[in-house]
């Protein structure tokens, strides 16, 4: 009989990936604003950079959140693999194998050849 498993490896994988991207997000170094410059758009400028540094930091903990659900729905398919395994051969225990056939002996046999 064919056995179910999920394969954590595979969502593990997926959830390093998806890491590093959010790594990268957070990895990018905040600018440094002009102070000495007298613009126009400098203080919109520079309240506009701390706005982006923040929404980063928040996406990448998003990013880290579905992690772990990744993870967490990984180990709840493992666990339900395992308990439909269970069930499957405690229920299946008297059940022949695919390859086995039950032996039907009756000396008294006549086949019916117009039927075959």
């Amino acid at each position: 009989m064919a056995k179910i498993q999920s394969d954590a490896s595979v969502a593990s994988s997926l959830a390093t990936g998806i890491q590093s991207g959010a790594s990268g997000i957070t990895a990018v170094t905040a600018p440094t604003k002009d102070s000495s410059s007298d613009y126009s758009g400098n203080t919109d400028a520079a309240s506009h950079i701390d706005n982006e540094l923040m929404y980063s930091g928040q996406i990448a903990g998003k990013i880290n959140e579905f992690i772990g659900l990744i993870h967490s729905t990984a180990s709840e398919f493992e666990a339900m693999d395992q308990k439909l395994n269970q069930e499957i051969a405690s229920n299946t225990k008297n059940t022949l194998a695919a390859t086995e056939s039950p032996i039907i002996s009756n000396p008294d046999f006549q086949p019916k050849y117009g039927l075959f």
